[in-house]
């Protein structure tokens, strides 16, 4: 769901949101790809810095946040691939990963 230009998640990633080590690792891709997906919007949303620069960094930080704790729950053999790009913080290359691995996540409008 998406307020103002920032993206809303379920439980409110600022509000003490926790995923589960047990969560399905194709909700827990799709998940990591969405947030992928929007924090590379925000930081592409150049109009929006200029015009509200705390509501942007704002949105920023709640991606960053979101990222991290879903990184965290990875499971031990998740995709050693995967894992090196989050942990450089190489996001187009993790999203491009996740999408061309077909795991869990799909690019906006492509067909199956």
């Amino acid at each position: 769901m998406q307020a103002s230009g920032v993206l809303l998640f379920p439980g409110g990633a600022g509000e003490g949101a926790s995923f589960s080590d047990s969560m399905e690792p194709s909700s827990l891709h799709s998940a990591l790809a969405e947030t992928l997906r929007e924090r590379l919007r925000v930081i592409a949303d150049h109009a929006w810095r200029d015009r509200d620069p705390g509501a942007h960094l704002e949105a920023l930080r709640t991606a960053s946040e979101r990222l991290a704790r879903l990184e965290a729950t990875l499971p031990p053999g998740s995709p050693a691939r995967l894992r090196h790009y989050l942990q450089h913080a190489s996001y187009q290359k993790a999203l491009a990963f996740l999408e061309d691995e077909g795991l869990g996540a799909s690019r906006p409008g492509a067909r199956h």
